[in-house]
């Protein structure tokens, strides 16, 4: 079996908890499920897909590009948070930090 690159991997995993979260309904509660569906977890597998733009430029990018990369790569970053934002709402309503 070939092995994966860690970009390879992170497309795979990215895919598939969007997959798999796309209908929470039954798998969360209805009040995460609900944030779930305004999440646009679609956007996620997305942007993870776009990062081989910048993995493919290596060290060549222009300033701009290199400013491009980033907002992508933060863009994914705010994906994945807003993610776990969404299926631990519930958790932390029951016990916010203070």
């Amino acid at each position: 079996m070939a092995r994966r690159n860690k970009y390879d991997v992170l497309v795979i995993l990215t895919n598939n908890a969007a997959l798999i979260w796309k209908e929470a309904r039954g798998i969360a509660p209805d009040s995460a499920a609900d944030k779930l569906d305004d999440a646009m977890l679609e956007w996620q597998s997305e942007l993870t897909i776009t990062l081989r733009i910048w993995i493919d430029k290596g060290l060549a990018m222009t300033t701009g590009e290199l400013i491009l990369a980033r907002a992508n790569l933060g863009a994914v970053v705010e994906s994945w948070l807003k993610f776990f934002y969404c299926v631990y709402y519930d958790d932390y309503c029951k016990n916010p930090i203070t």
